[in-house]
């Protein structure tokens, strides 16, 4: 798991960057942090531990491999391709997420709550005990994936279909929800 050290800026609880007294934000030398996260982004090793937010990565492909106990809220991805990975216990909280990709995951323990979603594609995906309370997504696809025990309560979504998926234990209270289609799901084995 991440370091869970906050950084020494007064006033600052983000989490330190591994190897740093300070969050990315305020750290003196942003350039190697976040060439060093990319590299490790899209390197082909197990990625644990890795503690970056408030960057901006784009235009990334990650190779099928294992990410856990990782820490990238509050940052922003645009055209990453996260197909095929297997994520536990990280967090994406706080995100901006557009164009991208998450085809065939295997996702569990995992926090989107806050981000946002624009054109990005969820499909044939496993999202189990996985948080995405809060969001909002606009003309993305959630279709054909298991969302048990995840939650998206208070999320707002729209132009953005939910077909053929298992829903069941799945919290949607207090979500609003716009031109969504849930053909093919169990959506009566979810909480609404």
């Amino acid at each position: 798991m991440f370091s869970l050290k906050t950084c020494s800026v007064d006033g600052c609880h983000h989490y330190i960057c591994a190897g740093e007294e300070t969050c990315y934000h305020h750290s003196r030398d942003q350039e190697t942090i976040l060439a060093q996260a990319q590299s490790l982004l899209a390197g082909s090793s197990d990625l644990f531990d890795l503690s970056v937010s408030e960057a901006h990565f784009s235009h990334l492909t990650l190779l099928p491999r294992r990410m856990a106990g990782n820490n990238l809220a509050w940052c922003t991805f645009t055209d990453v391709d996260f197909s095929s990975l297997a994520m536990t216990n990280c967090f994406f909280d706080f995100c901006l997420f557009e164009r991208c990709r998450f085809n065939a995951v295997d996702v569990r323990h995992t926090v989107f709550a806050g981000s946002r979603f624009l054109s990005c594609d969820l499909s044939n995906s496993r999202f189990i005990h996985t948080n995405f309370s809060g969001i909002a997504a606009f003309t993305t696809n959630f279709s054909e994936c298991d969302f048990y025990y995840s939650t998206f309560n208070t999320a707002f979504l729209t132009d953005s279909p939910f077909e053929d998926c298992n829903l069941k234990k799945t919290d949607f209270r207090h979500s609003l929800r716009k031109n969504i289609s849930f053909r093919y799901s169990n959506l009566e084995e979810a909480h609404r």
